[in-house]
């Protein structure tokens, strides 16, 4: 039964309208075959990132998984490691929390909604935070979709839902009453990825 993760799907939303059919059975393909550690490209980088949070918060993890990755891995971890810095002042203040995960259902189909990590602030809010690293920029929508399957994930007043995009620097971030208003945008989305795959 086809299951993305929260990064497919914001594949998904970001592909063109003409060639959604086409990368929603392609990633239907990779949910349902076999993890292979091989094939997933930011795995060490993801790794490097949690790592980071969870320790030194000093950008030495990510340098790290630059220097050991390959020579075609390179360029992109390079990117990755040299522009985090500047994005991780945005949690001086905070701590790292582990990630809430879940599975939320949308039109139908079901998303794997896991944060990369999260961060407690001293006033008790949270940010729940996914981090996109591919070059293609992620759709706006996309990026809203993504942070409300957020806080649908942890329905609490006090968690706010951020995205990262490291290549392009930005972030967005937002509560669930901000994000309320795309859950019938959401359902017919998650609608359209079920039939697309079929």
């Amino acid at each position: 039964m086809l299951q993305p993760n929260l990064g497919a799907f914001v594949r998904y939303l970001s592909t063109p309208d003409a060639r959604r059919k086409a990368q929603a059975q392609k990633l239907s393909m990779e949910a349902a075959s076999d993890y292979a550690v091989e094939t997933d490209f930011w795995k060490r980088m993801r790794a490097a990132i949690v790592t980071d949070r969870k320790t030194t918060r000093d950008g030495f993890a990510l340098r790290e998984a630059v220097e050991k990755a390959t020579p075609k891995k390179q360029p992109s971890f390079g990117i990755v490691a040299n522009a985090w810095p500047s994005i991780a002042k945005r949690w001086a203040g905070s701590s790292f929390r582990k990630p809430a995960s879940g599975v939320i259902n949308v039109g139908g189909l079901d998303i794997s909604v896991r944060p990369l990590f999260s961060e407690e602030w001293p006033d008790g809010h949270i940010e729940n935070v996914a981090v996109w690293m591919n070059k293609p920029a992620p759709s706006e929508s996309a990026v809203r979709g993504a942070m409300r399957l957020m806080t649908r994930l942890e329905p609490d007043a006090r968690v706010v839902a951020t995205f990262v995009d490291v290549r392009r620097a930005a972030v967005w971030s937002a509560g669930a009453d901000e994000l309320a208003l795309e859950d019938a945008w959401l359902e017919r989305a998650g609608a359209r990825f079920a039939a697309d795959a079929a």
